[in-house]
């Protein structure tokens, strides 16, 4: 059987299709593409970090003390590395929740892989959240719909590092603006 692809997509499948651009896959397999629906794409920085410890340990000691020494360049080249591994895998798209979101941006751009790509959204129980929601709106302002290749959504971490209000805002500004949510939903046991 042969399949005619034109523009990335199938046109018609039967026998014998006559092309001077053929490529023989017999034995193999044709198959969509991969949707990594969540990562922390720069995070392969911190692959093997801590991986022995339980979760608050992993997260509160190791994990947020070596992301606080990220700078925007360091995001940006790991978020080309993660798309060099997710796309030698068969990724095609991904989903993204992390910070200096516009670096996530310009390295989808710049990789040409699509991704939603978010800012990771925290407060202090009370909704302050030092401009990350704002941020955040600066980003979907800036890039949502870039060059049909980004897509920007709404990051809440999780339940435990954002309030109810919080929650709220952020689900009522995302509504508004037609932009997907991401959240941290049962994590890990105790």
């Amino acid at each position: 059987m042969d399949m005619e692809i034109e523009e990335g997509r199938i046109k018609r499948i039967q026998k014998d299709i006559k092309s001077q651009d053929y490529i023989d896959l017999t034995g193999k397999m044709i198959m969509p593409g991969f949707v990594n629906t969540h990562t922390h794409a720069a995070m392969v920085l911190a692959r093997g970090i801590a991986d022995d410890v339980p979760f608050d340990k992993w997260l509160y000691e190791f994990v947020l003390p070596f992301e606080d020494k990220l700078d925007e360049e360091a995001v940006y080249w790991a978020t080309l590395v993660a798309q060099m591994e997710m796309a030698r895998k068969g990724t095609i798209a991904f989903l993204d929740m992390y910070f200096h979101s516009e670096m996530v941006a310009q390295a989808v751009v710049n990789f040409g892989m699509k991704a939603v790509v978010t800012r990771g959204l925290v407060d202090d129980g009370s909704g302050n959240d030092q401009g990350r929601l704002e941020e955040n709106l600066q980003l979907f302002e800036k890039w949502n719909g870039y060059k049909d290749l980004v897509r920007v959504g709404f990051g809440p971490h999780a339940m435990y590092s954002c309030s109810q209000g919080y929650l709220k805002k952020i689900s009522d500004i995302a509504f508004e603006c037609d932009a997907p949510v991401t959240i941290h939903f049962a994590e890990t046991v105790g």
